[in-house]
């Protein structure tokens, strides 16, 4: 999963040049149509403060959670939870659901990119080219997708 590495590696560059994004979520994060995953740093630069750390700690790891449960239920809990609330939904991947317990509980970026979602579950890295793609192409041409029911549901 090259896009949550190049997400979690682009966290950890913030946090070594001891920047802080206060408002990070799905639509802070772009991608090029080459790929390449971009923290909007420079689009919400009024969101980045400096800091005097240079390393992790839980508020820089939070943001990591937002995006998580954004991706896989298309919204985050108004309490600031994290969790999911279709479990179901997300049996034939558990290691996501490992990935996003680990954001509350990992002590570090590194630590988040030694889950399994990241070392041990592979995607080709045209599939992301293909989305972005995929998603220009349809917001010029009013292009919609109904998702048919899941298999599970």
């Amino acid at each position: 999963m090259a896009d949550y590495v190049q997400l979690v590696d682009g966290l950890l560059y913030l946090v070594v040049n001891n920047f802080h994004h206060t408002s990070l979520d799905c639509s802070s994060v772009l991608v090029n149509l080459n790929g390449r995953i971009k923290i909007g740093t420079v689009a919400r630069i009024d969101c980045c403060v400096f800091q005097q750390r240079g390393r992790a700690d839980a508020s820089d790891l939070a943001p990591v959670s937002r995006i998580m449960m954004e991706l896989m239920q298309k919204y985050v809990k108004e309490d600031r939870a994290v969790g999911i609330d279709n479990l179901d939904r997300w049996r034939t991947c558990p290691a996501a659901i490992e990935f996003l317990c680990a954001t509350t509980s990992a002590g570090s970026f590194e630590e988040l990119k030694e889950q399994r979602l990241l070392t041990e579950i592979s995607c080709c890295p045209g599939n992301l080219i293909g989305l972005a793609w995929f998603a220009l192409i349809s917001a010029r041409t009013f292009y919609s997708y109904t998702p048919g029911p899941m298999k599970n549901d």
